[in-house]
C-alpha cells in the first residue's frame, strides 16, 4: 500500500488545454449618398457582406445603417423612418427609391463605349474594370462580346499580338496577356541615351529633372531672342498695372499715326477731328449789350451839368 501511494504522488497531473481568445475587428461599410452615378445593388451587397462579417442581426443592421447614408440618401431616411418597422422594410423601400436599373446601365454603357486602356495602366486593371463593366450592363453576357469590349480598348502593343491568335473567351485573353506581359518584362530594353564605358556622368538628374532643365534652358535663349518679353514676377496690383498698361501701348502702337508739325508757312487746313459750329449771332447780342449797358454821358458834363465841347476845350 505504501508502494503504491508514493507512485500515485510521483505521476504529475495532465495540464488541461490552453484555449486562445481571439479579437475580431469590426469593418466599416462606405456610405450611400443616393447621387444617380453610384450603384444601389453594390452598395447593398457590401453593406449586408460586412454585416455577416459583423455579426449583425436585423435589428442591428437596421440601427446602423442610418450612420452609413448621407445627402439625400440621410434626409430620405429620417422622412420615412417610421415606416421601416424592419429591415426587410427598409430594402423594399431603399429598393423602390434609389434602385435605377435603367439609369446603371444606360450610364455603365457609355462608360464601357469609351473605356480604353490608359498609358501606364496594367493589363489587369484594365481587363477587371472593363468586366465590371460588362456585369453591370449585362450579367448574362457572352463570351464573345465580353472579348469584343476588352479588344477594342487593349493597348497597342497588346493587341497586334492577340489579333494573330484565335481568342474566344476571357480566360484565353487573360492567359494571352500575362504570356505577353511577362516576356516583356524580361527583354533587356536599351537606355535612351547610351554613354561611353569609364565615363563619368555630368549631372544625376533623371528624366524629369532633364525635362525641367531643358525647359529652363529653352526658356533662358528665347528671352535672349527676344528680350521684350518679360516675365512677370511681382503679384501686387501696382506692377500688374503697369504691366498691363505698357502691353496696351505697346499694341496700340503701330495703330497711332504721329502727325508733322505744322508750318508757319502754310495755312491752317481743316482736319477730320474738326466739326462745325454754329455761327452765332453777334449782331443781336451787340444790341442787347448796348441796352444793358447804356450811354456814358455823364463823362461829358461838368460838374455843375455843363456840357463840354472837345473842339474848344
Amino acid at each position: 500500500m505504501v508502494e503504491g501511494d508514493t507512485e500515485a504522488k510521483e505521476t504529475p497531473p495532465t495540464p488541461s488545454p490552453s484555449t486562445y481568445i481571439t479579437y475580431q475587428l469590426p469593418r466599416e461599410p462606405c456610405c450611400f449618398s443616393g447621387l444617380s452615378t453610384e450603384d444601389t445593388e453594390k452598395w447593398k451587397n457590401d453593406y449586408e457582406r460586412i454585416a455577416n462579417y459583423n455579426h449583425w442581426d436585423d435589428s442591428v443592421r437596421l440601427a446602423n445603417v442610418v450612420f452609413y447614408l448621407s445627402g439625400t440618401a440621410r434626409l430620405w431616411f429620417d422622412n420615412n423612418e417610421a415606416q421601416f418597422k424592419n429591415w426587410s422594410d427598409f430594402e423594399r423601400l431603399f429598393e423602390e427609391t434609389f434602385g435605377r436599373p435603367e439609369d446603371l446601365k444606360s450610364f455603365a454603357e457609355g462608360l464601357l463605349r469609351t473605356r480604353a486602356q490608359l498609358p501606364g495602366e496594367t493589363y489587369e486593371s484594365y481587363i477587371q474594370d472593363a468586366l465590371s463593366l460588362c456585369r453591370r450592363v449585362d450579367k448574362s453576357m457572352t463570351e464573345d462580346r465580353k472579348v469584343s469590349h476588352l479588344m477594342k480598348g487593349v493597348a497597342e502593343d497588346l493587341y497586334q499580338v492577340l489579333i494573330n491568335r484565335e481568342v474566344c473567351t476571357v480566360h484565353q485573353f487573360v492567359t494571352c496577356c500575362r504570356q505577353v506581359d511577362a516576356m516583356s518584362k524580361r527583354r533587356v530594353v536599351k537606355p535612351r541615351y547610351e554613354r561611353l564605358p569609364n565615363v563619368t556622368p555630368i549631372s544625376t538628374a533623371n528624366e524629369e529633372d532633364l525635362s525641367d532643365l531643358i525647359r529652363r534652358i529653352v526658356r533662358e535663349e528665347i528671352q535672349k531672342v527676344l528680350p521684350q518679353i518679360a516675365t512677370c514676377t511681382d503679384d501686387g496690383p501696382d506692377g500688374l498695372e503697369s504691366i498691363i498698361r505698357e502691353e496696351v501701348r505697346s499694341t496700340l502702337a503701330p495703330l497711332t499715326r504721329n502727325e508733322p508739325a505744322p508750318s508757319p508757312y502754310t495755312t491752317k487746313r481743316r482736319t477730320d477731328q474738326s466739326f462745325w459750329r454754329p455761327r452765332q449771332r453777334l449782331q443781336q447780342d451787340g444790341r442787347r449789350n448796348l441796352q444793358d449797358v447804356g450811354r456814358k454821358t455823364d463823362l461829358w458834363r461838368t460838374s455843375d451839368n455843363v456840357p463840354i465841347c472837345f473842339h474848344c476845350g
